[in-house]
């Protein structure tokens, strides 16, 4: 027997609700990025440590003389980007061209990319002077900071978000990884930040490797040891794991890696090719491997 009219559920429901609540059907207000991931928050204190230990570092001196500045400062890659400043081209690595010690010829000591970003600071603020370097400095620091983020993602996609979290926490916060961003001008902050970048953006292709995707990793690939070359031992693994990966699943996997290596031969070739024309020899992006290697291994030697 009905008594009267049977209620609406959804009418129901509603009558329910506590004051202040919403429907569980009802869209969610999404929170701010920096809200929802914790990114923001790990590179920021990163940041915050990097420049707090850049200026309590009293090692560090800012001065324009070449005699009292540090090799920190003056080194391979910054008397290369004083002799692309000055016009010279990319030569020089041993002497400061500032210093009235003249242009002694072209190089292929190093790799091309840090030099010539050294450079485009030379020319803004003047080469070896306390702007640049200070600026040079800076900028490392947010290279070094920024590593947090692949090093958070790493974590997430291997071993959890919790191990992810802790690790990207670590590298912020530990003054010891920040000690090469605030101390020497040189490429070790970009190239940590890019083989990182490098596999986090491998683990993420093993779900998806298309033509498109593996010419943008190879060409990533090619800038990257443009930058520092020591990082091509990481390369072969990363295709050779995504390779077996994409095998075991049985999804399509040759063509994308040719193309890879392919993107990545083409990047780097100019600079190769170059090498060859101006120096006069073949050498792999940078030619200074006998000596790095007489120099970490001689009788007596405490290494790099």
């Amino acid at each position: 027997m009905v008594l009267g009219n049977t209620p609406d559920p959804a009418m129901t429901a509603a009558s329910m609700e506590l004051p202040g609540t919403t429907s569980p059907s009802a869209p969610a207000v999404p929170a701010p990025a920096a809200a929802r991931q914790p990114a923001f928050r790990i590179v920021c204190a990163a940041l915050l440590v990097r420049l707090v230990l850049l200026l309590l570092s009293h090692g560090v001196h800012f001065v324009e003389s070449r005699l009292k500045d540090p090799t920190s400062f003056v080194n391979e890659t910054t008397n290369i980007a004083a002799s692309i400043a000055a016009g010279h081209g990319f030569g020089t690595p041993f002497v400061a061209v500032i210093a009235g010690e003249g242009y002694t010829g072209p190089s292929a000591w190093i790799a091309p990319v840090y030099p010539y970003l050294c450079a485009a600071f030379f020319k803004a603020a003047g080469s070896y002077s306390r702007g640049a370097f200070v600026l040079l400095l800076l900028l490392q620091c947010v290279f070094s900071a920024l590593t947090c983020i692949p090093i958070l993602r790493i974590g997430e996609l291997t071993v959890g978000p919790r191990a992810g979290y802790i690790a990207a926490l670590l590298w912020a916060v530990f003054p010891w990884f920040s000690v090469w961003a605030i101390s020497w001008i040189w490429e070790i902050s970009l190239s940590a930040l890019l083989m990182s970048l490098l596999f986090w953006w491998a683990l993420r292709l093993k779900d998806s490797f298309r033509n498109s995707q593996a010419l943008l990793f190879g060409a990533a690939w090619g800038f990257a040891l443009l930058v520092n070359p020591a990082l091509l031992m990481l390369l072969p693994v990363s295709l050779l794991w995504l390779t077996t990966e994409r095998r075991r699943v049985g999804t399509p996997w040759l063509r994308s890696s040719v193309l890879a290596l392919l993107a990545c031969a083409l990047v780097t070739a100019p600079w190769i090719v170059r090498n060859r024309v101006v120096v006069g020899s073949w050498s792999f992006i940078r030619g200074n491997f006998g000596f790095e290697f007489a120099l970490a291994n001689y009788h007596g030697s405490k290494g790099l």
